[in-house]
């Protein structure tokens, strides 16, 4: 499993972030860009663009984003021969600050920075106004706290990896007194279960949990996508956007998340987030996704070709955007692991030896790509298998 941050420093990143926000709310009209396409003001506020920010604003004013790129990056000869260039990007900036000052419809917008310790503004996302945000910190607080209210039952909570920074999070958790024996060609394998948390702050996901498995033999994990159901029956929520009610305007200062409705309105959202848990750590649910883990074991239909077998996987998981590089990767590991089975894929797709070269959030895509992998039913899998 592809390591990152340790708890206690993922935690004061978190608490970090937390304190530094700087969220206003505003009509696109009292949003300026500068003439070199690098800073944003929001009323009184100036601070830099991020690439992310960047892109979302040029979404929002339907400017290609690469035309915007090259302009603001470009320069161009004034008059035939002359020996000094000037930017294109002040053409682009007055066109947008146009667009700004004069949108289509009223547009309110909520944009997010982080204050730096010198002062400056790193403005990272440019949202709608009804981007209602839950704060990575205030999600894995309470995630944190559920386990603990479980203890006495299955016992604490390890640390098995997680990562942060100013757009994203993500940790897994796993507990040692929800262990399974697996049945696969492997001695002793045997399986944890935990949680699997992610956020993102600035407009490019959900906030989501779900069930983590952890192979005790390799250290391998794999993220549940298998669709849980409640007490009632019906579908459990595991992933939510972030939206609520239209933000009012909020320029000075920026806006008070601890003020009692929007308290009110994250108290909703971390409720559900504590059923969530508390529905993913019973046992029953690690006992279902062992026998998966045993159907793929014992799955006759070994990889005849290993070369096109990732090419098809490649196709089913398009999604996944598999480069030539990593697939020969998981290859590699097919070949040195030996083992051609459903199972074996899957082991492969989340090794070390896979994650090594890859970022934290890329290997943490392929645990998801492995468990889709090890969960397919026969009639999925026997083509993968076949493929020539």
């Amino acid at each position: 499993m592809k390591q990152a941050r340790t708890q206690e420093s993922l935690v004061e990143a978190a608490r970090g972030l937390r304190a530094a926000r700087m969220d206003l709310s505003c009509p696109s009209s009292d949003i300026r860009v500068s003439k070199d396409l690098q800073h944003v003001f929001v009323g009184k506020h100036k601070g830099r663009f991020t690439d992310h920010s960047f892109r979302q604003m040029c979404s929002h004013l339907k400017v290609p984003h690469e035309y915007a790129i090259r302009c603001r990056d470009g320069e161009y000869n004034w008059r035939e021969n002359a020996t000094e260039t000037l930017s294109r990007a002040p053409f682009m900036a007055d066109q947008m600050n146009n667009w700004l000052e004069h949108p289509v419809r009223d547009t309110r917008r909520l944009v997010r920075g982080i204050v730096e310790p010198t002062g400056n503004i790193d403005w990272r996302a440019y949202l709608s106004n009804q981007y209602f945000p839950l704060d990575s910190f205030d999600l894995l607080t309470r995630v944190l706290k559920e386990c603990q209210n479980v203890e006495h039952l299955i016992g604490p909570a390890r640390w098995a990896s997680g990562d942060i920074n100013q757009d994203n999070m993500k940790v897994k958790l796993v507990f040692p007194g929800l262990r399974q024996t697996v049945r696969s060609r492997r001695e002793g394998d045997v399986v944890q279960w935990g949680l699997f948390i992610s956020n993102n702050e600035v407009g490019l996901g959900k906030w989501k949990i779900h069930g983590f498995v952890e192979f005790l033999v390799c250290t391998n994990g794999m993220i549940s996508s298998r669709t849980l159901v409640d007490q009632k029956g019906e579908k459990l929520t595991t992933e939510k956007t972030h939206r609520g009610a239209a933000i009012p305007l909020t320029l000075e200062d920026g806006i008070q998340w601890s003020d009692s409705v929007y308290a009110r309105a994250n108290e909703v959202q971390l409720e559900m987030i504590s059923d969530t848990c508390a529905h993913i750590m019973r046992p029953d649910n690690l006992q279902k996704e062992v026998a998966l883990f045993n159907r793929a074991s014992e799955n006759t239909y070994q990889i005849q070709n290993p070369e096109s077998a990732i090419k098809r996987l490649a196709q089913r998981e398009a999604h996944v955007g598999l480069t030539e590089f990593e697939e020969r990767l998981i290859i590699n590991r097919l070949f040195t692991a030996g083992d051609r089975s459903q199972f074996g894929l899957a082991q492969a797709i989340c090794s070390q030896e896979v994650a090594s070269p890859l970022d934290y959030a890329r290997a943490t895509e392929f645990e998801r790509l492995a468990y889709n992998v090890i969960a397919m039913p026969g009639a999925q899998w026997e083509p993968i298998a076949r493929a020539a």
